[in-house]
């Protein structure tokens, strides 16, 4: 500032090209973007804001990128738009509660294979489970347990990749193959399955044929072009009669089971067998081993699949 006397006071005032505030949040908003193109978002849905900010911090500090909804309808709709790598769902909610959002998602093929976690004091685990929850855990939140819950989701390269349209199938497969040592991801339809290849090849694949959006033939058409995939060992189920033309078009397959001829722990046998002969392809290619067996003995499958 200077002033004349008689002329008048002459003011300098100095202003930033960008005010710190908007260049924080352009910041936060392409840390956002990278974590959500990368896969690893997760998305809170429940009407407490201040546990919404407790578990956005606690993410955040994951590396993962946050998206949150105060209220069920509001997180279908972000869930279907985003497809995050898990959903945090609370239960106690006013007019949809979390039980209702958990149903909406696991019947709609876009969000079927998204992890879910319901966070509650009423997050009753055996209710959970049977309505296609991934885990329950109970309020207060045990941070350990959550970020080990997590780190299970983030990696993009489960072990098995199982697609299939049908919610409690796959939550059936993935106990078993779960209680086998192997870590599973879901899809419910071959275009979800592709999203899910983009973010990781899998170890195996177990595939269902009839689904809506992309079929499992298509699914495989389109698996086998992508890069590293051409090897990847794949495991049909499904319960319809192959015909020839489609024995064809199965080529690409490994084995073609048809459901009910097999139990699903010989399920995890055979599965268990397609990797072991990868083993010296992931060895020379520097991959580890894959999980240990159950110790419980199990019977080799009775049919010889490539017949089917």
């Amino acid at each position: 500032m200077s002033s004349v006397e008689g002329q008048g006071t002459t003011f300098i005032l100095r202003v930033p090209v960008a005010a710190p505030d908007q260049t924080r949040e352009e910041e936060a908003a392409a840390a956002f973007e990278t974590h959500a193109a990368s896969g690893d978002l997760v998305l809170v849905i429940g009407d407490e804001a201040s546990q919404r900010e407790l578990m956005t911090r606690f993410f955040e500090r994951q590396r993962f990128a946050v998206r949150t909804a105060g209220d069920g309808r509001t997180g279908l709709d972000l869930a279907r738009a985003l497809k995050p790598r898990a959903i945090l769902l609370d239960v106690m909610m006013p007019d949809m509660d979390g039980w209702s959002v958990l149903a909406a998602l696991k019947s709609d093929p876009a969000t079927a294979g998204v992890p879910v976690i319901m966070v509650s004091f009423v997050a009753d685990a055996a209710l959970s489970a049977s309505l296609g929850a991934a885990e329950a855990v109970p309020k207060p939140v045990d941070w350990t347990r959550l970020r080990t819950i997590l780190d299970r989701f983030r990696a993009a390269d489960g072990d098995v990749l199982v697609v299939g349209d049908d919610a409690d199938t796959r939550h059936r497969v993935r106990t078993v193959l779960e209680r086998n040592g192997w870590t599973v991801r879901e899809a419910g339809n071959g275009c979800e399955a592709l999203d899910q290849v983009e973010m990781g090849v899998p170890r195996l694949v177990l595939l269902d044929l009839t689904m809506p959006v992309m079929d499992g033939f298509s699914f495989l058409d389109r698996l086998r072009g992508l890069p590293g995939c051409a090897e990847v060992p794949v495991v049909v189920l499904s319960a319809r009669d192959v015909t020839a033309e489609e024995r064809d078009r199965l080529s690409e397959a490994d084995r073609v089971l048809r459901k009910g001829d097999a139990s699903l722990q010989d399920l995890a046998t055979e599965l268990r067998k397609l990797d072991s002969r990868q083993s010296d392809t992931r060895a020379a290619a520097g991959v580890g081993e894959g999980p240990r067996a159950s110790e419980v003995t199990l019977d080799e499958l009775p049919i010889d699949r490539r017949s089917l």
